[in-house]
């Protein structure tokens, strides 16, 4: 059920809820207060919240077709178009591949890394042949080398910070599984693209 709907509902059992308003006054009074009786009237505020959250679709998914829901949902349905998807999918790796080249920072150079293999996970998830893939994106032999690279990097810090120095599956499933503030999880893209490279032989 969407918040709007839920929203409404509430509002009108709240509304049905409510007293009986007071006898009216004097007749002078009289015109001001019918006109307040028939603004408090459920039947007549209930269809105003009502026409506000249906001018935002399911499709949209917010109240009255904004706010964060509606921008979320606006952005995941143009990455979703299968053809105009993996054309901008294609513009964001080499982006981010070039922004890891050419940073001097290490902490951007993680990151922009990070966001790379993330999108070439999604890449490989809609070519059915990935060996066309990596030759139209990068460089087959330096990407296989930077992820392996990487890969050796992530596994020896885990154990560095083990106790003992000893790895433990626990520790090494929390470790590949831990999702970042952007909503990605960088251990398991790492693990899957080299998988991919791996049976590529690459």
């Amino acid at each position: 059920m969407k918040w709007s709907t839920l929203l409404s509902k509430v509002v009108f059992a709240g509304q049905q809820e409510q007293p009986p308003p007071p006898p009216p006054p004097p007749p002078a009074a009289s015109p001001f207060h019918r006109h307040g009786d028939h603004q408090a009237d459920p039947d007549q505020a209930t269809p105003r919240l009502s026409s506000a959250s249906t001018s935002g679709s399911a499709d949209e998914g917010g109240v009255g077709g904004g706010g964060i829901a509606a921008a979320s949902g606006n952005s995941s349905s143009t990455t979703a178009s299968p053809a105009r998807g993996k054309f901008e999918l294609e513009l964001d790796f080499r982006r981010f591949w070039e922004e890891f080249r050419s940073s001097s920072s290490e902490k951007e150079k993680e990151k922009a890394l990070n966001l790379a293999v993330d999108v070439f996970c999604r890449l490989v998830k809609q070519h059915s042949s990935v060996a066309q893939l990596v030759t139209k994106l990068v460089e087959a032999h330096v990407f296989a080398f930077v992820i392996g690279r990487a890969f050796v990097t992530d596994v020896e810090k885990l154990r560095i910070h083990s106790k003992g120095r000893s790895l433990h599956v626990a520790d090494v499933i929390g470790f590949f599984s831990e999702i970042t503030e952007l909503g990605i999880c960088p251990g398991s893209n790492l693990l899957y693209a080299v998988e991919v490279l791996v049976t590529e032989n690459y």
